[in-house]
């Protein structure tokens, strides 16, 4: 392998660093060790930025790549950029493999998808009535449901909705707790719309609003639900995830989420 040249290293500022550290959840996405650790009072700082199309590549590293997807034509660009711990990163840099190289493009890309979804949070409110619903659910994920009504429906309106990107783990969770929880959910909203008319419309055009602007990000259905559980869970004061999954999985069903 040719040495590299030794091109006027970029620096980078905080607030990109610290975007770049929770883009991977302080977490090298290689080997899974922390990137911040704590000793006794201090802070250790285990993280280093990386480049995923080499800075300088080698003459190698150049025919190597050559046919490979880049993420950006600037190296620079916080596109190309990734936290690694120290290991892996001179492990990338210094033993530059095209599956490692790919490896790096799939999870940058999946964290960047991630990335975008959660700047629309802060956008897309949801009615605080929806809390009632969670509370509900809470105490039913904490209750036996034996000898309770389970909903007898056929899982074919999922299965017309659904398409590949929607993974079968994914699948059979929403299929599950439709048929588990969906009386519960619908006299729920009955009773909160006889309370005041139309709360369960306005949900879910909510939810219907918030679906289309991530479907504009990313089209994989299991994306999609994921983050529409995040968005309830993270709107709702970071109640009960489950419950917030479950949320999510009535709105695919009885709703124009997947539509």
């Amino acid at each position: 392998m040719g040495d590299k040249q030794e091109n006027k290293r970029k620096k980078y500022k905080p607030d990109e660093k610290l975007l770049l550290l929770f883009e991977v959840n302080e977490m090298c996405p290689l080997c899974g060790e922390k990137l911040i650790k704590k000793k006794g009072k201090r802070t250790i700082n285990l993280f280093e930025i990386a480049h995923i199309y080499p800075h300088s590549p080698s003459e190698y590293e150049i025919e190597l790549l050559k046919n490979e997807e880049r993420l950006s034509e600037d190296v620079d660009d916080i596109e190309n950029l990734i936290m690694l711990c120290p290991t892996c990163h001179t492990k990338h840099d210094k033993y530059t493999m095209v599956e490692e190289y790919r490896r790096l493009v799939r999870i940058k890309k999946q964290i960047t998808i991630e990335r975008k979804c959660r700047e629309l949070y802060g956008n897309y409110v949801i009615d605080d009535e929806i809390n009632e619903v969670l509370n509900l659910l809470a105490k039913s994920c904490s209750e036996s449901h034996k000898g309770k009504e389970e909903l007898v429906m056929s899982a074919m309106r999922i299965n017309e909705k659904s398409d590949d990107s929607l993974s079968l783990i994914t699948k059979i969770t929403i299929e599950n707790y439709v048929r588990i929880f969906f009386p519960e959910i619908k006299n729920k909203f009955i009773e909160l719309d006889n309370n005041e008319e139309g709360i369960f419309d306005s949900i879910a055009t909510q939810i219907k609003v918030f679906y289309l602007q991530i479907k504009k990000i990313n089209k994989n259905q299991t994306i999609i639900f994921e983050q529409i559980v995040e968005w309830i869970h993270q709107r709702t004061g970071n109640k009960s995830r489950i419950a917030s999954t479950i949320i999510a999985s009535f709105f695919v069903q009885n709703c124009e989420v997947f539509s």
